[in-house]
């Protein structure tokens, strides 16, 4: 299955879709789309599954909702066609940088013929978020393939529960309201990467006590997150 949409005709759907209420063309339109992303998350993820069968992992995947994507294209200026994480695949591994350099080449290798490009978030983080991104094109269309360590995707489900329980403006807009959960999840991006930096080259005693501070930011920062619910 080939992408059933041009660029420039998925722009211009992502425009009406900002306009709204789309026309039935369009809502045909949008499904033969939708039924793309999915066939392309189906056939990457038996792909990466079969070429990391031997390596422990967990394996997660989603295609954006709609909502999702209308949020994202009225909060930023990026176009529909732009848009290169509406169908996502995410590998976390239990291993520190050298473990997670080593799955990333893997599978820059396997997928050398999809046009890999590398985004290191752990050089240069964004809104503390760090992990090693692939983007490939995959029957046409692009893939983001996220690979993140244990601790990197603890620090991002953290980020995600404080979103989803107090809206996108806790990591796009900055204002006073909720700094205390802005800077603490910053703290504990910062914390987290010096221990990843340093695991196995500082004393045990160093290491516990890494563990101990993170485990503890992330328990305040869980309360925190929940009082500003209430």
């Amino acid at each position: 299955m080939e992408k059933p949409l041009s660029n420039g005709e998925i722009r211009r759907l992502g425009k009406a879709m900002k306009l709204g209420p789309l026309v039935n063309s369009e809502q045909e339109a949008l499904r033969e789309l939708a039924s793309f992303w999915n066939y392309q998350r189906t056939e990457i993820e038996l792909s990466i599954k079969s070429h990391l069968s031997e390596i422990e992992h967990e394996f997660s995947y989603r295609v954006k909702n709609l909502n999702t994507i209308l949020q994202k294209m009225n909060r930023t200026t990026i176009n529909l066609d732009d848009m290169r994480d509406v169908v996502g695949i995410r590998v976390v591994i239990d291993g520190d940088l050298n473990f997670q350099e080593l799955v990333v080449n893997l599978l820059e290798s396997h997928l050398a013929g999809n046009k890999p490009r590398r985004i290191n978030r752990l050089r240069k983080p964004m809104f503390g978020y760090r992990a090693i991104h692939l983007e490939v094109q995959f029957h046409g269309g692009p893939v983001e393939i996220q690979i993140r360590t244990a601790l990197q995707h603890q620090w991002a489900m953290l980020s995600e529960r404080a979103v989803g329980i107090l809206g996108p403006q806790i990591k796009y807009e900055d204002s006073d309201e909720f700094s205390g959960i802005r800077s603490g999840l910053s703290e504990l991006s910062v914390l987290i990467m010096d221990f990843e930096n340093s695991k196995f080259s500082d004393t045990l005693e160093a290491t516990t006590n890494y563990r101990s501070q993170i485990t503890k930011l992330i328990d305040d920062l869980d309360l925190l997150i929940q009082q500003g619910k209430d």
